[in-house]
């Protein structure tokens, strides 16, 4: 949900820098070891529970627990709050049971209901890591942006060694330039026009582009995908079009060489930055405005427990399709599309009015293209394979693309498996090919895109793939080499008819 977005990559489950996910959803269900009765006529307790003798309430509580978490997976929200709400009656000092109704509240969007409960469980058990992490996280997701960010830093503090110890850190780094970009914002109660630049930049689609042409990866085959999806996205492309008052328009076709947006589900999580966010979308802008975007939506539940349902696919769709129309930024109100964290309540949402009114202030006449500032050229001192890969999407944004590459290369020296950045490098390579084909140098270019093309594992088979192969074609084109370039389109044509079978 990020940018190269512009290549601004977000992150994997090594570090985890989520623009916009709540950070974990994670429930204590599974601290609430199955509960055992014993059989009638041993001497003593008749109960137990993680091996410990308790109380008949206790044992209750703990079933009533267990049997909401099978109906919150089957949707069943009101029915899983009936019985968490009996659980609490029972064991109302129990903490896992406090963490897990407010957990429940907070999926059925009572978010004010939810905090009371979860910060009950970290006053019970100041040791239940997942409470802090659920209390931050629905922090988040309600835009209390510096109260999530209190939560997770004392849950940094109290579990340093945690195993989401390094997620956590990050998202707290992403969650602290959230709350700055807040404080910059004025705040306007109809729109977020203000907060969709990205280093001091604005880009859209240019007129002359329209319709832009989108291409979905056929996805029949794709583990988790449904064939209702297919009109998720159709809508959702159609809903942004109508958002513009017809400004901008969509076209689909079905050679991914001509697709402008390449759309593809999978269940990969390899493809995106964050696999806990659900989707990731990457625009590339030129100085005309952008020139092509790559999105990617998972047909994996976010978290363990944020289960994937057609209204969250189109949550998922609609945010991601907003970054390809160059609203980089994020709204600071939760009932916005473009909000940062994915909702963790069970509710069907399209765009906002708010949503619109940005949408359409970005793409009026009087609004220019605008390219984003350069970082400069800083030394390259991170050792943290996807804080370089962050650093490279940045600069790469920001047209500094000799500093994304040296970025990206040490990364993947660090870690050769990170394939966000792996991908992100065959981009930032054939980004460098282009820039060298605008100076003439076109020996130079071949080279580049020649690398490019060497990262790709599955060739031209994923959105990143095909972009860098259509450049490529085009270059081929450009400097007469029309027998190469005609030989690269069918070996194109023929992987992307294979890839459908």
């Amino acid at each position: 949900m990020t940018v190269m977005r512009t290549a601004l990559s977000k992150q994997s489950k090594k570090t985890w820098m989520a623009k916009t996910l709540p950070a974990v959803l994670i429930m204590s269900w599974q601290l609430l070891a199955k509960a055992q009765e014993l059989p009638a006529g041993s001497p003593g307790p008749q109960y137990l529970v993680k091996g410990k003798p308790v109380g008949k309430n206790v044992y209750e509580a703990m079933v009533l627990s267990n049997q909401a978490r099978e109906l919150l997976n089957s949707n069943q929200s009101e029915k899983a709050l009936e019985n968490m709400k009996k659980a609490a009656e029972l064991a109302p000092e129990l903490p896992e049971v406090q963490c897990n109704l407010g957990t429940t509240l907070a999926k059925l969007g009572r978010s004010d209901e939810a905090v009371e409960h979860l910060e009950k469980a970290t006053a019970l058990d100041p040791g239940l890591a997942v409470a802090w992490m659920t209390l931050g996280s629905v922090y988040q997701s309600v835009g209390r942006t510096r109260d999530a960010v209190r939560t997770f830093k004392e849950f940094e503090r109290r579990f340093p060694g945690h195993e989401y110890a390094g997620k956590i850190k990050g998202l707290i780094m992403m969650l602290e330039r959230e709350a700055n970009e807040q404080a910059k914002s004025k705040g306007s109660p109809d729109e977020y026009f203000d907060l969709v630049g990205y280093g001091g930049g604005i880009t859209k689609w240019n007129a002359n582009r329209m319709p832009i042409k989108v291409y979905v990866r056929p996805a029949d085959k794709v583990p988790g995908y449904k064939p209702e999806y297919a009109d998720v996205v159709t809508n959702a492309f159609n809903e942004w079009s109508q958002a513009t008052n017809g400004k901008v328009t969509f076209q689909f076709v079905t050679d991914p060489t001509k697709g402008d947006i390449q759309f593809a589900f999978s269940n990969d999580i390899k493809e995106v930055s964050n696999p806990a966010e659900g989707g990731e979308a990457k625009i590339f802008p030129s100085a005309s405005g952008i020139a092509r975007a790559n999105i990617v939506v998972l047909t994996l539940n976010p978290t363990p427990e944020l289960a994937l349902t057609p209204g969250l696919v189109r949550w998922i769709c609609l945010h991601e399709i907003g970054h390809s129309l160059g609203l980089m930024g994020h709204s600071t109100k939760p009932g916005d599309i473009m909000f940062a964290s994915l909702p963790l309540a069970n509710q069907d949402r399209g765009l906002s009015e708010r949503d619109r009114k940005t949408v359409q202030h970005l793409y009026s006449d009087d609004v220019a293209i605008k390219p984003a500032a350069a970082p400069p050229a800083s030394t390259i001192e991170s050792n943290n394979p996807m804080q370089l890969n962050n650093e490279a999407a940045m600069a790469l944004q920001s047209g500094n693309v000799d500093v994304g590459i040296a970025k990206l290369e040490k990364a993947l020296k660090l870690d050769a498996k990170l394939k966000v950045a792996k991908d992100n490098l065959a981009q930032a390579y054939s980004m460098k090919a282009m820039k060298l084909c605008q100076t003439g140098k076109s020996a130079e270019a071949d080279s580049w895109f020649k690398k490019a093309i060497a990262l790709l594992d599955n060739g031209p088979n994923s959105p990143i793939g095909a972009s860098v192969y259509k450049c490529y074609a085009l270059y081929l084109r450009l400097s007469k080499r029309v027998p190469e370039a005609m030989k690269l389109e069918a070996s194109m044509n023929a992987s992307s008819a294979s890839a459908a079978k």
